[in-house]
């Protein structure tokens, strides 16, 4: 689900911190940059309501719904994948999410990573943490930084 041709119509302030990409701070996500200027072309991709599947990857279609069904092509979808060995995160002022034009968020299929979303002060919140495969890192670099900023915490 998602693709990086669709367009994400919600403003969209993304951060990664992972062992692709350390970004210093989140940035606002924009459309039809070009793939080596985007540091979430691979992690944080749009779908339109009418692009939904039960299908994922390498299996067979979840359920007997979908195929004539669709969702309407005016929801806007946003796929947060898990960043490797890190975070992908993404905020959405919720003043933004306009009638009629319902927002999904979705991780896709979970393997063992967290997905967290949260509400606060006006926000949406969501972060997917994951390993990349075949690392043995236990905890996230995200995490371990923000507690060592944040709580002054030794995670040594």
């Amino acid at each position: 689900m998602g693709s990086e041709e669709a367009p994400i119509n919600v403003p969209v302030v993304a951060h990664r911190y992972d062992s692709n990409r350390e970004l210093a701070q989140a940035i606002p996500l924009r459309n039809n940059v070009p793939r080596q200027e985007n540091p979430f072309h691979d992690v944080v991709m749009g779908f339109l309501g009418d692009q939904v599947t039960s299908s994922e990857s390498d299996s067979g279609a979840i359920g007997v719904h979908w195929g004539k069904n669709t969702l309407d092509p005016n929801i806007t979808g946003i796929n947060v994948v898990n960043g490797a060995s890190g975070t992908v995160g993404i905020r959405i002022a919720l003043k933004d999410i306009q009638a009629g034009h319902p927002v999904i968020v979705t991780s896709g299929a979970l393997s063992g990573c967290t997905m967290i979303y949260a509400v606060k002060d006006g926000y949406f919140f969501a972060y997917h943490t994951g390993q990349r495969p075949g690392d043995n890192v236990i905890i996230s670099k995200i995490f371990e930084k923000k507690l060592k900023d944040n709580y002054g915490k030794n995670l040594d």
